[in-house]
């Protein structure tokens, strides 16, 4: 080995060694951008010891009370479940690994779905909700209203 070559090696390994922790901001933002890459889909979800898919579950990001969080809606035939859940806990990445959990919980499987046009319309109506909405138990509400 050259010289230049030893010297890159050694700036790339201490570089690797080196170990960044993220901003409170810049975790706001890997919140942020992995809820909206979730509400990008809808899920048919099942317990693992369950043998078929019986429920449609979709997350939408929210900023409910000045605060940020989330709301996941669960339909079940005619039982319509919603949550709405805050993220301002997550601090490091290592409880951003533990918000992906609690968004997607280990003891359910999901499958990625389309949703019939009717369906899709529903979303499309609760994500505006979701948007303007500022009081969390009102947004409940309406949610089930619209999905009844």
């Amino acid at each position: 080995m050259n010289t230049i070559e030893k010297t890159k090696t050694e700036v790339m390994k201490k570089e690797k060694r080196t170990k960044v922790v993220p901003t409170q901001e810049q975790v706001d933002k890997m919140v942020l951008d992995y809820l909206k890459g979730a509400e990008k889909h809808a899920f048919q979800t099942k317990y693992v010891w369950d043998k078929e898919y019986t429920s449609i579950y979709k997350v939408f990001p929210a900023n409910i009370d000045g605060k940020a969080c989330y709301v996941t809606v669960t339909i079940n035939g005619d039982k319509v479940e919603v949550e709405v859940r805050n993220t301002s806990w997550v601090t490091t990445k290592n409880q951003l690994g533990m918000l992906k959990n609690n968004v997607f919980r280990q003891e359910m499987k999901h499958k990625s779905i389309k949703l019939d046009s009717e369906m899709k319309l529903k979303m499309e109506i609760i994500k505006t909700f979701v948007e303007s909405s500022i009081d969390a138990e009102n947004l409940k509400s309406d949610i089930k209203r619209i999905l009844k």
